[in-house]
């Protein structure tokens, strides 16, 4: 591995799919160690000049966010064919590692990182911005508690997923069925991807899972995942319902704002507390 991609000084790389690696990096010009993702325009055939130009108009666009559980670009640059987006270096582990490690997550755990997410969901959606790439890997848990929402100002390579050719990328298993046909998309289908992540966290199984991409695109739009309580016994009804209104195919059947599927969480946690038994 090259130590260098432009001025940036890769110290290791954190994470990588067919079309992009993050590396862990220090940035000359600022002094600081940053999180850089690069991304493989020519993995994208005849429209990776289209999606460079989106992801330049989207880095540029979330300039105005500022939330504390999103983190931004701070810079993005295209070199030698590769989208480069600096992003703050955040110490801990994305959800995709903890899945990975079978860690488990309790409702407590759902409570806290669904609140935070929701939160900076709700921020960009009052910016009219929606994530087109939101994945496990994408929301961090810091160290220090805080959980954060990455790739903002590059999620939209998540609408240029059907120019792949090889494999299946990760963030068609989260899409929800309106971003699958192309259409207009808002934050009810932000609500769909968190609970396609919550139905993961709780079954240890994807909502959709098919092997290749066409059959996943189908299963998307057509098929209704198992309740979660059927996958696993220790899963309370009330949460696996959230679960399952979060997937609705309708987005008009989902829940309209974070705040809504936060009440819900909300009384699946006190459902917990009455019983004494564990949700999942």
């Amino acid at each position: 591995m090259s130590t260098k991609i432009g001025h940036f000084e890769i110290l290791s790389e954190l994470w990588k799919s067919p079309t992009s690696t993050v590396y862990k990096a220090n940035d000359p010009e600022s002094g600081q160690t940053i999180a850089l993702k690069a991304i493989q325009l020519s993995a994208f055939g005849e429209s990776a000049a289209a999606l460079e130009q989106a992801l330049l108009a989207e880095a540029e666009s979330t300039k105005v966010l500022s939330s504390p559980n999103i983190t931004n670009v701070n810079g993005a640059v295209v070199i030698e064919g590769q989208f480069c987006a600096a992003m703050e270096y955040i110490q801990g582990n994305s959800i995709a590692t903890m899945l990975a490690r079978k860690e488990g997550f309790s409702i407590w755990d759902l409570l806290d990182i669904g609140r935070q997410l929701c939160s900076g969901l709700e921020h960009a959606k009052s910016h009219s911005m929606v994530h087109y790439s939101l994945e496990p890997s994408k929301i961090m848990c810091g160290w220090d508690g805080t959980t954060k929402i990455l790739g903002y100002g590059v999620s939209g390579v998540g609408n240029f997923v059907q120019h792949v050719s090889e494999g299946v990328p990760s963030i068609l298993y989260y899409m929800s069925p309106e971003q699958v046909l192309g259409d207009v998309t808002d934050g009810r289908s932000n609500l769909f991807s968190l609970g396609a992540m919550f139905y993961e966290m709780v079954t240890e199984r994807k909502a959709f899972d098919r092997e290749d991409a066409e059959t996943l695109r189908q299963s998307i739009l057509d098929s209704t995942p198992v309740p979660p309580l059927h996958m696993n016994p220790k899963v309370h009804p009330l949460l696996s319902d959230l679960i399952m209104k979060a997937l609705a195919k309708d987005p008009a059947q989902r829940y309209q704002s974070g705040r809504e599927l936060l009440d819900d969480l909300e009384k699946c946690k006190e459902a917990r507390d009455r019983k004494s038994t564990r949700l999942n």
